[in-house]
């Protein structure tokens, strides 16, 4: 024998209701984050990225971009300085969203930065001036973020 489907009171419907509202809007709140995954492209064969992007309070998106297994850029060729991350949205030059900070011993390099787009891709590059005013042809990653 089949039990009849519970009755709810109209109160008890709206809280459910308005709990599940509650739960779909706090997915695009701010201090959520959607997090990326990519391989590096050669000359880096080893290096794995993870790209975290984070809504802001002011409607920024903070990314975080850490990039593992990085072989020093001075041992893919003796002139390379440092590695810059590039965010480039369609339409418009890539913007220098900073260096990453490379930490040799660990292989690890990590930057944090801020930008007001919703979709954008995240370039980096090798760079071998310290002061690059655009991205080099040594592109080691891009990754289209844009879930956010």
């Amino acid at each position: 024998m089949v039990s009849p489907a519970p009755s709810f009171s109209a109160r008890t419907r709206r809280r459910v209701a308005l709990a599940c509202l509650g739960a779909a809007l706090g997915l695009a709140a701010p201090g959520c984050a959607s997090r990326y995954k990519a391989d590096a492209e050669p000359p880096t064969y080893a290096a794995q990225a993870k790209i975290s992007v984070k809504l802001n309070k002011t409607g920024n998106r903070q990314v975080r971009v850490e990039m593992l297994h990085l072989a020093p850029p001075t041992k893919i060729a003796n002139a390379n300085k440092m590695y810059m991350v590039w965010f480039s949205v369609p339409g418009s030059p890539p913007v220098k969203a900073g260096a990453l900070e490379y930490n040799a011993r660990r292989r690890r390099g990590l930057l944090r930065a801020t930008t007001p787009n919703p979709k954008f891709e995240v370039i980096v590059t090798i760079e071998q001036s310290v002061r690059p005013t655009a991205p080099s042809d040594q592109v080691i990653l891009r990754k289209l973020v844009s879930k956010i």
